[in-house]
């Protein structure tokens, strides 16, 4: 469902957030479920997801601000229209542990049991080179590659445009959030918040 006034689900208030917090919680139940009947008893697996901390915060705030900026520039420009950008999202929820960990509130979910769980950060490689080259037009380039490859989808293919003015478009957003990350690297960190869990089918 849209966002309003971002693209970035975790940006998402009210009741289009809870909608993203509820449709989370299905799918994952969803995804327990169908992993409980393939494992074998005596089986785990690991699992890692992107999570956010307890606050909410990914730690690509800054990233998605970026890319938003650059879709609202466009706008701003005449290239996208304010319908066009309404309708635009990252259809993505990031849990925090605790909604990883709610199915098994109860001590073990579907016949599966939480063996251990925790949260750890993935450090940003992209800004740990640029600190040793101080390649600061690399460091936007790579960046809004990054970013590029897995939001261009969601966000652009449902534009009712020829594939070439879309790719256009696309093409100055990202020019955009290479630029503003360019122009100052350390403010476009991204620590990524990282859920951990090891899960058995008992045996």
């Amino acid at each position: 469902m849209p966002i309003h006034g971002h693209v970035y689900g975790p940006f998402a208030t009210g009741g289009v957030r809870d909608a993203f917090r509820e449709q989370s919680a299905a799918d994952w139940r969803v995804f327990l479920e169908s992993r409980a009947a393939e494992l074998r008893p005596g089986a785990e697996m690991v699992v890692v997801g992107g999570a956010n901390q307890d606050d909410g915060r990914s730690g690509a705030e800054a990233l998605m601000n970026a890319l938003d900026a650059g879709i609202r520039a466009e706008v701003a420009s005449g290239g996208l229209t304010q319908d066009e950008y309404d309708v635009m999202s990252i259809p993505t929820w990031n849990r925090t542990l605790a909604e990883f960990t709610a199915p098994f509130d109860a001590g073990s979910a579907l016949g599966l049991t939480l063996v251990e769980s925790q949260l750890d950060f993935a450090p940003d490689a992209y800004l740990a080179a640029y600190r040793e080259d101080h390649d600061a037009q690399k460091f936007g380039a790579a960046v809004s590659a990054f970013l590029r490859a897995f939001t261009e989808p969601s966000l652009f293919s449902g534009l009712a445009r020829a594939a070439g003015a879309t790719s256009t478009i696309a093409d100055r957003v990202y020019a955009r959030v290479a630029e503003a990350a360019a122009a100052d690297p350390a403010a476009m960190e991204t620590l990524w918040h990282v859920a951990v869990l090891r899960i058995a089918k008992p045996a």
